[in-house]
């Protein structure tokens, strides 16, 4: 299934990562390839899946959380980064909110991520 999770997100099929995400999101196989490969993947788009199922985990540890924040201002591609945002809202990084608000907005303005930065930005 992870296979063709990164096959789909590499042809940038994001209709059929959306529909499966959720699927395999607390699946420890799935959150380990995404923590030990996928964040580090040379393809923005597997970055992107791998950030992706780490927003939609139900449990994120802290060691990855500074990942995601490191991510969320060094990587190239702006989605990972804007993802990156998303997951690190979800599961309560409070160590730099105001900077995690800051690229939410960013977001916000994105017509590809505006209802999601959105509804972060209410939370």
């Amino acid at each position: 299934m992870i296979e063709e999770l990164i096959k789909a997100a590499k042809e940038e099929n994001w209709d059929l990562v959306d529909s499966e995400i959720l699927e395999v999101a607390n699946d420890p196989r799935f959150i380990d390839w995404a923590k030990e490969k996928g964040l580090s993947d040379d393809d923005e788009n597997v970055r992107d899946l791998a950030v992706s199922l780490l927003e939609k985990t139900n449990d994120l540890d802290e060691p990855t959380m500074r990942i995601l924040y490191s991510l969320m201002f060094k990587d190239s591609n702006t989605y990972v980064r804007f993802r990156s945002a998303f997951a690190l809202k979800k599961h309560g990084y409070e160590k730099h909110p105001q900077e995690v608000i800051a690229v939410l907005r960013q977001a916000a303005q994105d017509i590809d991520t505006k209802n999601i930065a959105e509804g972060y930005l209410k939370q």
